[in-house]
């Protein structure tokens, strides 16, 4: 077998070392390694004068592994001296084969040593073998030293670093060239070495050399052209372990924005929320932040992102971020992002988001949001969601942001009704803060202006809020009903708080100004009109008394021409607290009369919210004298008008049952809707009535027997199949 030119100089070399070491302890012995370690004139094992050991008791094999690591300081020593001489007769190659096979022989040794001895802790195995001495061998400051200290020394024992160890090596007085050498050779073995505790290495070591301030080049930063060259050269595979605060104690002049992608995504929620990078203020710079990611629903990097986001905002006491921009940017691209995956999100993913993630943005939610929410999710996920919004409103909200929540709740509600049960519901009142509310309103100039001038022009240049914090009681009901009828013209959408406020101020002409507006404006539909409707009935319906809500003199004036106007607007929370109402029966159906009237003029949502959270939940409700007010009534076609009046083609046939069960099915079967003839006929299952299939096909041939018939047969292939005489009917009705 050949052996190669460097063998031939390395093992002389190597059984020199190893021979030199007695010597070389007998003039260290003042380091501490030397004294630990066994010379050739220590040893235990006896040798006769041939040569031949007599014995091999005694031999300990940890002595010899300790014995070639102090050879390995000699050839740390001399070969630093060697390859800084400039007549050095090696070449490159060599040293560097030299190094190779050094560090071979290191590594054996240690792996025998590891073999032979008891488990040793971490501090004591690198204080045996003497690797913080074995600096003194040579000059620290120089890299070449330091590259081959590290490879032959260290790198062997870096699995079992420890925390002392460290904190040591990083108050060296290394140069920042030596350091950076270090910085990557470590990273270079990292590259094949398991089993290290790489945080534990930026913790102690890193970041305790960067952040002395007496060493002769502070962070070492002076010669770096910029923050990615310096994060490149002295912190590099462990940034993941620093944060934006520490880097830039580290280095006061980093700039974050500067290496961006090599951020984790902890660092840049981080860096949003630092004060000193002025993100918060800056919607430029916060987008960056956010595209930044790879805003993909499917990975978890938003979840991370959020996640660490929600953390150092707690942690700052960040209630809110209160930025408009900023707030809506992170909620538009976050939302945007996220839209795929709420397809399969389930109640906790959900509640994640909305309750922890999206806290310090959720202010910020509109019900133009909301739209990304799929339509078929779980009740549970839509109560996490809904839960989310409730607890925002516990903030201390500016007006505009809690008018924007109590709108969004209003929203989900309306889209999620077949989640709402009555015991979901509270009757929420508004609880108005005059201070908070008037802050900003400039009262003396109200005064003045209109004291100057009542005009009609006088009167509608100033906002409902600023007319409530000052004069509103000292108006006319004439005026008064001026002013609503240009504040609710312009589509000026106030916080239910403002309208009440309004109201209140006003109550001893309210009747007299609502009756006049009444006179001045026709019925309609707008988003204006629905917080005005909520401040309405608690200053004036929740004041009534049960005989004024059992009178039919009463409630019919107050529903035509006190609060008729509003009512085509009504929030779930109107119709849900009117439901609550001690009504008598036929009050009650004063009421969805003059709903039923307004029903045109809602949208298909509202028309639902009506029937949903007022009529099911008035007509179930079990303490009341004539549940279901059926007693009254002339039979069932009679009940379901005057107790559901236009609304009834929103109640199932089940509906129909459970809140009247004398209803008479083929009575009301002529105003049922193809949907309800469908339910009707499936719920009869396999009967041969052939009365109640031929008055079924009757009703669809009234008005549009087109559009009957293929609302009949879409409602028909949702729900299933109904009997053999229904489908002999349905052949004939096609016919």
């Amino acid at each position: 077998m050949a052996v190669s030119q460097t063998s031939v100089h390395l093992l002389p070399l190597l059984v020199v070392g190893i021979a030199c070491v007695s010597s070389l302890a007998l003039t260290t012995s003042n380091t501490t390694e030397v004294q630990h370690l066994p010379t050739l004139h220590n040893s235990t094992a006896s040798t006769p004068a041939n040569g031949i050991p007599g014995s091999c008791h005694g031999i300990n094999l940890q002595d010899a592994s300790r014995s070639m690591w102090m050879a390995a300081d000699v050839f740390v020593r001399d070969l630093t001296c060697k390859r800084s001489d400039a007549n050095a007769s090696l070449s490159e190659e060599l040293f560097l084969e030299m190094e190779q096979n050094i560090r071979h022989l290191v590594d054996s040794s240690l792996k025998a040593y590891l073999i032979q001895g008891d488990n040793q802790s971490r501090a004591d195995l690198l204080e045996i073998f003497g690797v913080l001495d074995s600096l003194n061998l040579g000059d620290y400051r120089d890299p070449t030293f330091i590259r081959l200290w590290f490879s032959l020394k260290m790198a062997p024992l870096l699995p079992y670093v420890a925390q002392s160890f460290l904190v040591q090596l990083g108050n060296q007085n290394f140069s920042c060239s030596s350091y950076q050498q270090m910085m990557e050779s470590m990273s270079t073995e990292l590259q094949k070495t398991q089993g290290v505790d790489r945080e534990l290495i930026y913790s102690n070591f890193i970041k305790v050399f960067l952040s002395r301030t007496n060493s002769p080049e502070p962070g070492c930063k002076d010669k770096s052209t910029g923050s990615e060259e310096w994060l490149q050269r002295n912190i590099g595979i462990f940034l993941k372990f620093a944060t934006i605060k520490e880097l830039k104690e580290m280095n006061n002049n980093f700039s974050a924005i500067e290496v961006l992608e090599k951020l984790s995504l902890q660092q840049k929620a981080e860096l949003i929320l630092d004060p000193d990078s002025g993100a918060l203020e800056d919607v430029n710079f916060v987008r960056e932040v956010l595209t930044s990611l790879k805003l993909s629903g499917q990975d978890e990097q938003l979840s991370q992102f959020f996640q660490t986001f929600a953390q150092i905002s707690e942690k700052k006491n960040i209630t809110f971020i209160t930025n408009a921009a900023v707030r809506e940017t992170i909620l538009n691209i976050s939302l945007t992002a996220l839209a795929p995956a709420f397809e399969v999100f389930g109640a906790q993913e959900f509640q994640l988001w909305f309750q922890v993630y999206l806290v310090p943005v959720m202010p910020g939610l509109r019900p133009a949001y909301l739209w990304v929410i799929p339509k078929d999710i779980s009740c549970a996920s839509y109560m996490a969601i809904l839960t989310g919004l409730q607890k925002t409103l516990n903030f201390p909200l500016p007006l505009e942001l809690s008018m924007g929540i109590n709108s969004s709740i209003e929203f989900l509600k309306e889209t999620f009704p077949r989640c709402l049960t009555p015991e979901s519901f509270t009757c929420k009142e508004t609880v108005v803060d005059e201070n908070l509310l008037c802050a900003e309103v400039n009262r003396s100039l109200v005064q003045q202006t209109l004291a100057a001038d009542n005009s009609s022009a006088a009167l509608c240049s100033f906002t409902i809020t600023e007319h409530a914090c000052s004069v509103a009681d000292q108006l006319a009901p004439q005026n008064l009903a001026t002013l609503l009828k240009c504040s609710l013209e312009s589509q000026t959408t106030y916080p239910v708080e403002a309208w009440k406020l309004f109201f209140q101020k006003v109550s001893s002409s309210l009747n007299d100004t609502l009756q006049t507006f009444a006179t001045m404006t026709s019925n309609n539909s707008r988003p204006a009109l629905s917080n005005a409707l909520d401040a309405l009935r608690e200053v004036r319906l929740a004041n009534l008394s049960d005989a004024e809500l059992q009178s039919r003199t009463v409630m019919g004036d107050l529903v035509q021409r006190v609060i008729g106007p509003f009512l085509a607007s009504p929030s779930t929370n109107f119709l849900f607290c009117l439901s609550s109402y001690n009504f008598s029966c036929l009050t009650y159906q004063i009421v969805v009369k003059e709903l039923s009237n307004q029903r045109q003029l809602m949208n298909s949502d509202k028309q639902q919210a009506v029937f949903t959270y007022f009529i099911k939940l008035f007509l179930s409700r079990k303490e009341s004298s004539d549940p279901g007010c059926t007693l009254s009534s002339n039979g069932s076609q009679d009940w379901l008008q005057a107790n559901l009046g236009s609304f009834a083609g929103f109640a199932t046939v089940q509906d129909l049952q459970t809140l009247n069960p004398h209803v008479s099915t083929i009575e009301i079967l002529s105003v049922l809707t193809p949907s309800q003839v469908v339910q009707l006929l499936i719920s009869a299952g396999s009967s041969n009535d052939t009365t109640l299939i031929d008055l079924a096909f009757d009703r669809l041939e009234k008005c549009d027997a087109l559009e009957n018939l293929d609302e009949f047969l879409t409602q028909l292939s949702v729900n299933g199949q109904v009997g053999p005489s229904a489908n002999h009917g349905l052949k004939t009705y096609q016919s």
